[in-house]
């Protein structure tokens, strides 16, 4: 049965789902060493008369071991590395791409640091219909080649609390992206300098988890709570 799950094993052969990726079996990958990949950890079948600690009579033993690259060969991996293809266009177009769109179509209100919010509650706008909100009306990625993606809203004022941020829906890969801007400005820079460590327990409480000796930076957590009170201001994901 071992035999026949490793055999089974992904990283082992090709599939044509990841057509576009050379997924030819790893040449690293020889006959003594076969592997059960999990998203963290392999499981390894070695042959024991390469390993000189083995103690076990029989030629074959199991070793777990933990993962420290993905495989080319295995679907698991190329699904995160395409994943991390997608998600780093969201994750860099908060800085620049998205609210330099908005302001130049006329949908951003107050200039670059100002909010796109199409799907405010009573508000006749992009998103809204008397049959309730249309994701196919809000701002659309269709020129940034994600024409599956809606930007549903949008807050781009920065100081040393606020911080640039929007959401978006991701019909593709079923999938709602919070993408908050890093480091870009003087006052995101004073943000990161108050670096010494706040105690979570208070925060916990009031955000349904232990935070009791837990620790974070006493700017990230100003930044994150910011977020935190404008998300549920705006009821954005309520």
């Amino acid at each position: 049965k071992n035999d026949e799950q490793l055999a089974r094993a992904p990283g082992l052969g090709c599939t044509n789902e990841y057509d576009d990726f050379d997924c030819a079996a790893d040449d690293s990958t020889d006959e003594n060493s076969m592997f059960l990949e999990e998203d963290n950890f392999l499981i390894q079948k070695v042959d024991r008369h390469n390993d000189l600690n083995i103690a076990d009579e029989d030629d074959i033993y199991m070793r777990t071991a933990r993962k420290t690259m993905l495989r080319h060969g295995t679907p698991l991996d190329m699904r995160h590395i395409r994943n991390a293809a997608r998600y780093s266009h969201y994750a860099s177009g908060i800085y620049n791409i998205y609210p330099d769109a908005l302001l130049a179509t006329g949908q951003l209100i107050g200039g670059k640091s100002g909010v796109y919010h199409p799907t405010q509650p009573g508000k006749e706008g992009h998103c809204n219909s008397k049959d309730g909100i249309s994701l196919f009306s809000c701002f659309r990625l269709t020129d940034f080649g994600f024409s599956e993606t809606a930007l549903v809203y949008g807050a781009f004022a920065n100081d040393t609390r606020a911080t640039p941020y929007c959401i978006l829906v991701d019909e593709r890969a079923r999938s709602v992206i919070v993408s908050i801007r890093g480091t870009a400005t003087l006052e995101d820079m004073v943000s990161d300098l108050q670096w010494d460590s706040v105690e979570m327990e208070r925060v916990g409480e009031l955000c349904g988890f232990e935070g009791k000796d837990k620790y974070a930076h006493r700017g990230m957590l100003t930044k994150s709570k910011w977020i935190y009170n404008d998300l549920t201001k705006q009821k954005i994901l309520a």
